[in-house]
């Protein structure tokens, strides 16, 4: 499983880096465009070839026309994606396990947490309670 960054521009370059750059296949965009960062940027139907075909999430990453593009991906029957915004990189933190050290407060990611708990091991998986962030949650879960 990967993630496809629908959107190439300054949003979906901060999702490509919070997102981790190595499980992120390619970029997508209606418009085409050079590579981003090393990524190749594929138009909107290959994206959703690819989706079709393989086990992909789609990240939508615009501030500006984000309703738009989950539209879109609506209208064409994906379902496997989410949304982010800028701000989330910031966000997060606040509710991300966290512990102090020497005067320090140090965030745990979700991906780390799942690591230490051996969470693969299990088939199925309870989440109780919903935030803002359980998409995150849900794709590190997946992964």
């Amino acid at each position: 499983m990967e993630y496809i960054i629908f959107g190439a521009g300054v949003t979906g370059r901060r999702a490509l880096y919070f997102l981790d750059y190595w499980r992120v296949a390619c970029f997508a965009a209606n418009s085409p465009c050079e590579p981003v960062d090393n990524k190749n940027v594929v138009s909107y139907d290959t994206m959703l070839k690819m989706v079709a075909e393989g086990d992909y999430i789609i990240v939508v990453a615009s501030e500006k026309f984000y309703e738009e593009m989950v539209a879109q991906l609506k209208a064409d029957d994906v379902d496997k994606y989410f949304v982010f915004h800028e701000t989330d990189t910031h966000k997060i933190l606040e509710i991300y396990p966290s512990y102090s050290m020497y005067k320090y407060s140090i965030s745990v990611p979700y991906v780390r947490v799942l690591a230490l708990q051996g969470i693969s091991k299990y088939k199925k998986i309870a989440i109780y309670g919903d935030n803002y962030f359980l998409p995150y949650l849900i794709a590190e879960i997946a992964f």
